[in-house]
């Protein structure tokens, strides 16, 4: 970790996800990197890296993974912007696309003006688990197409 990385700075994290790793890229108030890393996607590593520090601004995009590491990030204290990913033309229709730039972009929107990240906010864990349920049954009880056609009397 870097010594640059104090609790008394206001940092902001870039976090692009991908399936098997997080890029982090960490900008101080004036908009200087300080770190520029690589994570396993997995919560123990979110966590022995996150949990050093007060309260950051962490930015990531929507997605697969967004709704159960946002939670975790803020239950370790942290402000959570989860940017909406349609919003984003800076980042889908960058020439120099990358992993390590899209986590640089996203830190810097969020430092700059997170209303520009159409920030949304994910269920909560229970509500995502109760329309789970919800659906399934739906999809149980709902007749298959066409069967309705292929039991009309003619």
């Amino acid at each position: 970790m870097n010594d640059a990385i104090t609790k008394e700075t206001r940092l902001t994290v870039g976090l692009d996800v991908g399936d098997r790793y997080v890029h982090v890229c960490v900008i101080d108030v004036t908009g200087e990197i300080v770190e520029e890393s690589r994570l396993p996607n997995k919560s123990a590593a979110l966590r022995r890296r996150f949990s050093l520090h007060e309260s950051l601004r962490i930015v990531l995009e929507a997605g697969t993974h967004s709704p159960w590491m946002s939670r975790l990030l803020v239950d370790l204290g942290h402000e959570v912007l989860v940017a909406n990913p349609r919003k984003l033309r800076l980042i889908y229709q960058n020439e120099n696309k990358s992993d390590r730039v899209d986590a640089e972009y996203l830190a810097r929107l969020g430092r700059l003006d997170p209303s520009l990240l159409a920030p949304l906010r994910h269920r909560s864990a229970e509500t995502q688990e109760d329309l789970a349920v919800l659906r399934s049954r739906t999809a149980w009880c709902a007749p298959a197409p066409g069967l309705s056609a292929m039991l009309a009397e003619r």
